[in-house]
This record gives structure tokens, C-alpha cells and sequence, in this order.
């Protein structure tokens, strides 16, 4: 049989047919410039043609065909070594399988993430505004991440206003399921500190909730002592210039719970103006009462405010540049039994050495630090214990 001939019979162009004759797959008589193909040829071609389907590598095509010529088909050991090369050969595929799908939900997280960027860059170029607070800012989808997992999320179901996400199912394939509500990134939709009366008495006070039932964050403050007032002036002063002298071109700042007073106050430096800035804390009313002090200044910061009970950030790890811990890690530690700096430590792009630095504030004369300070309140507020688990104990 002609070369021709042999192509038609087994389906296979004549250019695939001289490769493999070029690599000693198959091996025909040759009668001078001419090849001869006989039916061992074709049971060769067929053997080929189904290693290529099961996406056999050229070497590993080699090595099998080596094994069905070398060892005849009565002896064990030809089967055992066959049977070997293509359980590695499904090991293989199961491993590169997974990858392809792992790929693939990169794909489609990013097609998904590419999709609401168009949405929200159209929206804010149509130049329609809407009542009601802005969004989380779209220059944040990119490193969103999944708080238990670390894996990419994808983000269904949201809503556009003022240029930015304002309600939204957070979802990873790990399980995870988070949401944006009111424009509020929910870490742990099935925890509300908010529903528990002592709570609110314990993080708020009795008269720090007006009768709209708003919560007076900053506010609270013009009650202090005015020697109290003239030592957080100075502290907020001291941690500007050291922010200047420091850490003055930060992409993502971290500002947990009364912190963003800082912010608040110094919204027009630069270092804020060009920054990623994250506002967490563990009550919505909270938060809420610190957006709507951050929203009225009118300013162009690109915020995300993030409830989280947990401690935990949707967002990448090793991302965060600097936390400016202003009276946060003190505010926290009434109820928590561990260190904030401890929870948010992976986030960290640096490492924070031994005992974090704080601003403490003191009372006459007496220093009341995060570490012994739930000691001295009491028995009532929001704790972690060590099932992960929180409620009021």
C-alpha cells in the first residue's frame, strides 16, 4: 500500500504520516523512494491516532509504543508497565484539569470584575448623580479577596450609584458569602452587634444615640476633658508628621473604628488624597455615623467601609501599607481578648515587631493601655473567644 492509499485508510494527512515515519512510529518497507504499508502499519497508525486523542506527548507516545514492541502481548509485565504509563498519563491530565479550572475562575472572576468597572466608569462619565451615599469605589474590585479562603471572589447582582457599588453578593467557591449593603462592604452578614442593647450602651454610650437613632461618633468627643482634647490635638499633629516623614506615598491605609477622626481631619493632605483608604469597624452604626462625617467634607477620597465583627478585610493579603491607630486599637480592646494589630497582621505589607505602638490616652496621670483596659471594663461587650464564635458575655 501506497503512501496515498495508506493516508486514506487511516484518515491521516500524508505530512503526519512522514513525521511519524521521521520519529520511528511506525516503520514501513521502503522499496526504494517508495514506502509500503501493510496492516501492521495500520494497527500501528490506529494505536497512534488514539494515543493523540488521549493528548499523549510525543515522548510519552514514544514510550508506549517502545513497551507493545518490545514485550509481547503473553507476557504480564507488557500490561503492567502499560497500565503504569497511562495511570500517569490520567494523573497528569487530573492535575492540568484542575488547573484549567482554576484558570477558568480566574477568567471569570476578572470578566465578571472588568464587566462592573465598565459599569461603574460609565455611570460616573454620564455625570448622573443619585441621593443616597456613595459606593465602595470601583479602584477597590481589583484586590478584593475572600476572608476565609484568600482566593478571588466574584461580585453578583450589584448596583451602581455615584460611581460606585452600592449593594452586591460577595461569593467564593470556598463557600464564603458576603454582601455590600447601602455601599457598606457586610464581612459577616449572620453578626449584628447592633441588635444587642448592652452592646450599643457599652461601644456608644447611653447618650450617643440621638433620637434619629444615629449614632454620635465624633461628637462624642466635645464632652471630654479639655486637657483630654489638647492631648489628642497634639497626637493627631505627631502622627501626621511622622505619616510625612514615613510613610507619605501609601497605596492602601488601614483607619479601624474612631480612627477615621484622623482622617477626617487631615482629609486634605496628599498622602490621603492619593491612597486607598479603608474604614472598618464592628458596628454599622459606627459606621455609618463615620461615613456620613467623612461624606459631608465633600472631599474626593476613595474610601471603602467595611463592617467586619470578625476583624477580617475582603481584601489581598500583604496589601495594606500602614494602619494609623488612633484611639482604634484602644476603642477595640474593650472587646476583644486579643490585640487588633494581631487580627490584621496578614494584611500587613510589613511586620509589626513585638508590642504595637498605640496612642493611649490618659486620665490624671494614669495611662489606660488596650492591653489591660477590657480588663477594667467589665464583664458586657462583644468578644472573640476561642471558638470564634461572638455574643455577649
Amino acid at each position: 500500500m501506497k503512501i496515498g492509499a495508506f493516508a486514506k485508510e487511516t484518515e491521516t494527512p500524508v505530512s503526519t504520516i512522514r513525521y511519524y515515519i521521521s520519529e520511528e512510529l511506525i516503520s514501513p518497507d521502503k522499496n526504494g523512494a517508495q514506502y509500503d504499508f501493510d496492516y501492521e502499519n495500520i494497527k500501528e497508525m490506529q494505536l497512534l491516532t488514539e494515543l493523540r486523542q488521549m493528548n499523549f506527548t510525543m515522548e510519552e507516545m514514544k514510550r508506549f509504543v517502545n513497551v507493545v514492541r518490545m514485550l509481547d502481548s503473553k507476557d504480564e509485565l507488557r500490561y503492567r508497565h502499560l497500565l503504569s504509563i497511562l495511570s500517569e498519563k490520567q494523573d497528569s491530565l487530573n492535575k492540568y484539569m484542575g488547573t484549567l479550572k482554576k484558570v477558568s475562575r480566574q477568567i471569570e472572576v476578572k470578566i465578571s470584575q472588568l464587566k462592573l468597572e465598565e459599569s461603574v466608569m460609565a455611570h460616573r462619565e454620564s455625570g448622573e448623580g443619585e441621593e443616597g451615599p456613595a459606593g465602595m469605589p470601583a479602584e477597590f474590585l481589583d484586590m478584593l479577596r475572600c476572608p476565609e479562603c484568600g482566593e478571588r471572589i466574584s461580585l453578583d447582582n450589584a448596583g451602581i450609584r455615584n460611581g460606585g457599588v452600592v449593594y452586591g453578593e460577595i461569593i467564593c467557591r470556598c463557600g464564603y458569602t458576603g454582601r455590600i449593603e447601602d455601599g457598606i462592604v457586610n464581612v459577616d452578614p449572620d453578626i449584628n452587634p447592633d441588635d444587642d442593647p448592652v452592646f450599643i450602651d457599652d461601644y456608644f454610650g447611653e447618650d450617643s444615640v440621638n433620637d434619629q437613632n444615629f449614632s454620635l461618633q465624633y461628637e462624642g468627643f466635645l464632652t471630654a476633658r479639655p486637657d483630654f482634647l489638647m492631648i489628642q490635638h497634639k497626637t493627631r499633629d505627631w502622627i501626621h508628621r511622622k505619616i510625612l516623614e514615613k510613610s507619605p506615598g501609601s497605596d492602601v491605609i488601614v483607619f479601624p473604628d474612631i480612627a477615621s477622626l484622623f482622617l477626617y481631619l487631615h482629609v486634605d493632605a496628599d498622602y490621603l488624597q492619593n491612597a486607598r483608604i479603608i474604614v472598618m469597624g464592628i458596628s454599622r452604626k459606627g459606621i455609618e455615623a463615620n461615613r456620613r462625617h467623612l461624606e459631608a467634607l465633600d472631599s474626593n477620597l476613595k474610601v471603602m467601609y467595611v463592617l467586619t465583627p470578625s476583624n477580617r478585610l475582603p481584601i489581598e493579603k500583604k496589601s495594606v501599607n500602614l494602619m494609623v491607630d488612633y484611639l482604634g486599637t484602644f476603642n477595640y480592646a474593650f472587646f476583644y481578648d486579643r490585640q487588633l494589630y494581631e487580627y490584621l497582621n496578614d494584611y500587613f505589607d510589613f511586620h509589626v515587631e513585638g508590642e504595637a505602638h498605640e496612642i493611649h490616652a490618659f486620665f490624671a496621670g494614669r495611662k489606660e493601655g488596650s492591653e489591660n483596659v477590657h480588663d477594667k471594663k467589665g464583664a458586657s461587650g462583644l468578644r472573640r473567644g476561642d471558638g470564634g464564635g461572638f455574643g455577649s458575655v
